[in-house]
This record gives structure tokens, sequence and C-alpha cells, in this order.
């Protein structure tokens, strides 16, 4: 992992692709890896919130690492 300080002069292209690459493959939930977006989570709560469906299917979890948050959520409803 290439400290950001240090390369400065990089360019902008290669700046994004690494902060892609930190964001999909390094992100987790609750120390649980997930390969989504940081702001997926934030979207999917306000939809619950708004619309407070009865049932959640998530499809395609590649650990789990999103399933626990909208448990906890649907305890605290």
């Amino acid at each position: 992992m290439l400290p950001m300080e240090k390369h400065l002069d990089m360019p902008a292209a290669k700046i994004l692709q690494i902060m892609q690459e930190r964001i999909i493959h390094e992100t987790t939930c609750f120390s649980i890896q997930t390969l989504k977006s940081p702001l997926d989570p934030w979207v999917y709560q306000e939809i619950i919130f708004e619309t407070r469906p009865d049932y959640i299917k998530e499809l395609g979890s590649f650990n789990g690492g999103l399933t626990l948050p909208w448990r906890i959520s649907a305890m605290l409803w």
C-alpha cells in the first residue's frame, strides 16, 4: 500500500485507480470484508428506513459483510 502523501507527483488517473482498489478490496463492515462501496450501505439504509420492508433478501453476498448491519438495523426498528 502506497502512502499517498509520498506520491503527490503521481498522475491523477493512477491515484484514482489506487483509491478505487482500496475502496473495493479493503472495505470492511463490522470487520467482515465486503466488496461494496462504503456509500452503498448508507444508501441502502436510507431506502430501508423510508420503506420499512417486512423482508430483506440479499443476493450475491460475498462474505455476508452487510447482512449483520441489516440485522442490527432491523432490531432497532
